[in-house]
């Protein structure tokens, strides 16, 4: 009996010294803090690592990425079970280690293989970034479309796809142009028609569009142009 008290009281003890170090951290301003986790990083302490993390309001903790260093940021995404971090700032942390590296595909593969585990919707939009900036060859494009199923980038690649087209003058088939009108990609189609690269049996896909109707001024636009080509 003496021993599990002598156990109780050291626990309590621990927990105590743990809260007063909680209650220190609270005082510290941003810059502070972020001094103490790289600290703690380098020092590999864990433990002092987590509990001044978790000393913060997740409000503030999804904030890190931020402030935090790369080679800090790299650390903590390492130790990201033993830290007990949120979901939230472990997806904010993520887009910021793959936001800052130059788009290739050893990036893409290891960007693919952590959406594979986490299916972070920040994942994402790094990779619709890219697409819509023209960063892709046509290996990326198989990765991608093999490793992250979505709409957007489904819409993005198909856009992708049509402006390789257009920098080819390669005319745009009827399945194509019916595709991009599902998919709203307007601007596309009037390049096409401006560069006569529709045919005019295909013309005809292009109505009078009614008025309020959504899209009523790109159908418009498409329709005028479609009567004059």
């Amino acid at each position: 009996m003496p021993r599990q008290l002598g156990y109780r009281r050291a626990s309590t003890t621990r927990k105590q010294a743990k809260a007063n170090q909680r209650e220190e951290w609270a005082k510290l301003d941003i810059q502070q803090i972020i001094e103490g986790i790289n600290e703690h990083v380098v020092q590999k302490e864990l433990t002092k690592l987590k509990l001044l993390i978790h000393s913060l309001p997740l409000s503030e903790q999804l904030t890190l990425h931020q402030y935090i260093p790369v080679s800090s940021l790299v650390y903590l995404l390492e130790h990201r079970a033993q830290l007990s971090l949120h979901s939230g700032v472990i997806e904010h942390m993520m887009w910021r280690y793959y936001q800052q590296l130059h788009w290739s595909t050893a990036m893409l593969q290891d960007l693919l293989a952590d959406y594979q585990r986490e299916r972070f919707i920040a994942l994402q939009s790094i990779v619709i970034e890219a697409i819509k900036n023209d960063k892709l060859t046509e290996d990326q494009e198989k990765l991608i479309v093999e490793n992250m199923s979505h709409p957007e980038i489904h819409r993005q690649l198909l856009f992708w796809q049509m402006r390789l087209k257009l920098r080819a003058a390669i005319s745009f088939h009827r399945s194509e142009i019916e595709n991009l009108i599902h998919h709203r990609g307007y601007s596309l189609i009037i390049e096409a028609l401006d560069a006569k690269l529709i045919a005019s049996a295909d013309l005809s896909l292009f109505k009078e569009p009614i008025p309020k109707e959504r899209d009523y001024k790109w159908k418009k636009q498409l329709w005028s142009k479609a009567l004059n080509n």
